[in-house]
């Protein structure tokens, strides 16, 4: 009978478990057990694996390594312990003849460490096992070291693999090398596919004026679009051939390609790409209409102000008024002080467009809202989309200081701002030294922040008193969810 990994981990792995733990691990029960502590028991449980005579131990217990090993250093496990983790690897690594097997050992020397095991995993490159190749290229940390980068150059000559090629070129958008950049341009003309949609997808990460042709060409004959398109390596490059280029793809008849000359525009902050977005306001597609309002307030200045004006005054809904007050204020005020001057378009639209500038103004006028967020704290309650949330609309703007004292002066706080009138959807609720704190959004792509509740209070409507926050449950023994608003308890 196949004996099970346990039985692997005790009979043949005794010796190394304990080795790595010994001096590291205390005998915490599984209940208040350090994660830290946690983390090194399945690594090592994992590690016990190596010289079990079955495949299927083999391959589970490099699994379970490469599922616990990448939170080592964040949790600031030993660098004893994660040296000897990672010289264990490469022994089993070397001394290992199943594909799988060895793809997981390769997985994990990289999430232990791949700053410290890059010759290692550039020692790699050369392997026999294909599979092997390709993950331990696709792991080798960015920026390229210059013989990382020749070693690279020379493998691609010499692959006969598609996918192992692709990895190569995807890690060359890390390197510096005019001759990298050159191989980049030719696989935008490969045969396969593939090959084209990596090189278009690493030169984003290489902007240089060098690009622009072989980029245009690819455009009209690679075949590539939607996140492969060659327009968004070409919104990296302020050149007016790059202009040209997306102005002319802004007149696909397909609306994604459309959308993507549009953002790809705004990214190059380039005010000649000015009349190609104004037009796009125009899309008879709603979602190529907001990528040309956004990518018209990355762009910025009071011709791109203007253009957003006169957007918002025939449809003065909420989102095209957040579209046009992402534009600095300075800016929109000129644009505003130019249409109540009349030294715009004199017509009924004229009317409209002072309308918009009044409703801009309301707007400027209110104090803003001002959150503070950290990672660290967004981390210990993160539970992506795991219950409905629900939509409140603040009325009037007040300032609100939002984590200041604990996360904005010790953990580096994000500053956010929300205007008055954004709407804001609120996902999780937390207790924290006697106040409850909720997660908000203002939309899809926007960042999540806290705001203590009584604040958020105070600028919201009746929906928000009327509805318990909705809960979740979160790690960070310094805080604990507030499960009912009148069965709530401290931290300990």
């Amino acid at each position: 009978m196949r004996r099970s990994l346990r039985a692997n981990t005790v009979s043949i792995g005794r010796v190394l478990v304990a080795t790595l733990v010994e001096g590291f691990v205390s005998s915490a029960t599984a209940l208040d057990e350090p994660y830290v502590e946690y983390l090194m028991r399945r690594v090592s449980e994992g590690l016990a694996a190596e010289r079990a005579a079955h495949v299927t131990d083999r391959l589970e217990g490099a699994e379970l390594t490469v599922r616990y090993a990448d939170n080592l250093k964040e949790e600031k496990a030993p660098v004893d312990f994660i040296q000897k983790t990672s010289a264990v690897l490469w022994r089993w690594l070397a001394e290992e003849n199943e594909p799988w097997v060895r793809h997981f050992l390769v997985e994990a020397l990289a999430e232990v460490d791949a700053v410290q095991n890059r010759l290692r995993l550039r020692a790699l490159i050369k392997d026999r096992d294909p599979t092997v190749r390709a993950r331990a290229i696709e792991h080798i940390p960015p920026p390229l070291t210059a013989d990382e980068e020749t070693d690279l150059l020379h493998q691609l000559a010499v692959e006969d693999l598609w996918w192992v090629k692709s990895e190569i070129l995807l890690v060359l958008a890390s390197g510096t090398a005019d001759d990298s950049l050159n191989a980049l341009h030719a696989a935008l003309l490969d045969p396969s596919r593939d090959l084209r949609a990596a090189a278009s997808v690493a030169l984003r990460s290489r902007p240089d004026s060098r690009n622009v042709e072989p980029l245009i060409e690819a455009l009209d004959n690679a075949g590539l679009f939607g996140s492969e398109s060659p327009v968004w390596a070409l919104g990296a490059i302020k050149s007016p051939a790059a202009v040209e280029a997306l102005s002319r793809q802004a007149n696909s008849p397909y609306a994604p390609v459309r959308m993507g000359a549009a953002t790809a525009m705004g990214r190059m902050q380039d005010e000649r790409c000015i009349p190609s977005l104004s037009g796009l306001l125009h899309d008879p597609d709603s979602m190529v209409q907001e990528a040309a309002a956004e990518a018209l307030a990355e762009v910025g200045g009071e011709e791109a102000a203007l253009q957003l004006l006169s957007y918002l005054s025939l449809s003065p809904d909420e989102k095209r008024l957040q579209a046009a007050l992402r534009i600095k204020q300075e800016q929109l005020s000129g644009a505003c002080a130019r249409i109540m001057n009349g030294s715009t378009e004199s017509s009924q639209h004229s009317a409209k467009l002072r309308e918009a500038c009044e409703l801009i103004k309301a707007h400027i006028a209110d104090e803003r809202v001002v959150f503070w967020s950290s990672g660290d704290f967004h981390s210990a309650f993160y539970s992506a989309f795991n219950a409905k949330a629900r939509k409140v609309v603040p009325q009037k703007g007040r300032r609100v200081i939002g984590w200041e004292d604990f996360i904005g002066k010790e953990h580096n706080g994000t500053r956010h701002v929300l205007r008055a009138g954004t709407r804001v959807t609120i996902w999780k609720a937390a207790y924290y030294q006697g106040d409850t704190w909720l997660e908000v959004t203002a939309g899809p792509y926007d960042p999540d922040v806290w705001v203590r509740e009584a604040d958020l209070q105070a600028i919201a409507s009746d929906e928000l008193l009327n509805l318990p926050p909705h809960t979740d449950f979160g790690a960070d023994t310094r805080m604990r969810i507030k499960v009912d608003k009148g069965n709530s308890e401290d931290p300990p």
